[in-house]
């Protein structure tokens, strides 16, 4: 039996540990694992979910040193890492990691260059909400359209572009949950816009009492990274996702059958609207969808993912030497040069293939 000790970043509030370290841990002891979460006791596998801090650093080294293997988790990046993580300590976890997990393929290519002297896999995220089996199709029998949107409040800028277009469709209805007081005030003209704030308890019936969710990740070159895990829990609850044309939300309309749910623009979000305006479309698309994505994103298969990664990577793992790495605080100013652009890659690999 593997013994799994998990160091969340934050508490089940906090959607990246609610995912990467609650929904997983869970799905881990369902499997017979002894998946723990801030234990004191040594464990076969340490994870530590991308918060940093220099007594956590200590606590890696000791466990390090007792034989633990060391998994780094990240689900973020640009300034969204930089909240959780300075890059300082940031390079210090890279060059005492034995693994990095990541939740996209985007992702992990940024690791393969920030950090190439490393092992990189995919985990991908679980659907969310605790949710133990698909929900079916609510039709909806009014003459309104009832769209949602859903996340953090950094993210609703992500967003906000698309709400304008969609307030401005007829006979459409649109709930915004998570966006900040300020974000709002910009809408307040709308009428047929709803905002909420943010609680678990109000998931379920948010997505219950929806018809479609609009989801985009168009923005900044990090938010292209971003995972698809509100589509698949939307999916997963009985609601149709209209999805942004950026690699997670796009990968996954491909595999579902849904290419008229992807959106570019203006014309082609509006065109997606009214695709799914009509109860029996929807109902065609969630008949597609649910059982690929519950057969690729349930919990469970997450977590049985995770026991062939971190098993296949410690068998295979490279001995590593805590004194080899003294001279990394002189290699760090290069490397943080070097790791926003991926300048010089010849060089930094280099440099760094002493790591390994």
């Amino acid at each position: 039996m593997k013994k799994i000790n998990f160091i969340p970043a934050g508490d089940s509030r906090t959607a990246s540990s609610r995912l990467r370290v609650y929904a997983l841990a869970g799905a881990l002891k369902e499997l017979g694992c002894d998946a723990r979460i801030n234990s004191n006791e040594f464990s076969e596998f340490l994870f530590i979910q991308k918060r940093v801090t220099l007594d956590l650093l200590e606590q890696v080294k000791s466990a390090k040193l007792a034989g633990s293997y060391i998994i780094y988790d990240i689900d973020d990046s640009g300034s969204a890492l930089w909240f959780w993580v300075q890059p300082r300590l940031l390079f210090e976890i890279f060059c005492l990691a034995d693994l990095i997990t990541v939740d996209t393929p985007e992702r992990a290519h940024w690791i393969t260059k920030a950090a190439p002297w490393l092992e990189c896999e995919v985990i991908p995220n679980p659907v969310d909400y605790g949710i133990r089996s698909p929900k079916a199709h609510q039709t909806n029998n009014g003459d309104d359209l009832k769209i949602c949107w859903f996340g953090s409040s950094p993210n609703f800028q992500t967003f906000a572009p698309h709400l304008r277009v969609l307030a401005e469709s007829p006979k459409t209805k649109i709930v915004v949950c998570g966006a900040s007081h300020s974000d709002r005030n910009q809408f307040i003209s709308f009428t047929n816009i709803e905002f909420i704030d943010w609680e678990p308890d109000v998931m379920e019936l948010l997505l219950r009492e929806s018809d479609l969710a609009c989801l985009s990740h168009l923005g900044r070159k990090e938010d292209v990274r971003k995972s698809n895990h509100k589509m698949i829990t939307s999916i997963s609850y009985g609601v149709p996702a209209i999805v942004s044309n950026t690699p997670e939300y796009a990968r996954t309309a491909h595999e579902i059958g849904a290419l008229d749910s992807i959106f570019s623009d203006k014309k082609s979000l509006l065109e997606c609207v009214e695709t799914y305006r009509a109860n029996q479309q929807r109902a065609q698309y969630l008949k597609r969808a649910q059982t690929i994505v519950w057969n690729k994103y349930s919990p469970e298969v997450c977590a049985k993912i995770f026991l062939d990664v971190i098993t296949e990577n410690k068998q295979n793992q490279k001995p590593t030497d805590l004194n080899s790495i003294s001279f990394r605080p002189l290699l760090y100013p290069i490397w943080r040069w070097l790791i926003e652009d991926y300048k010089l890659e010849f060089l930094k690999n280099l440099i760094f293939s002493k790591c390994s």
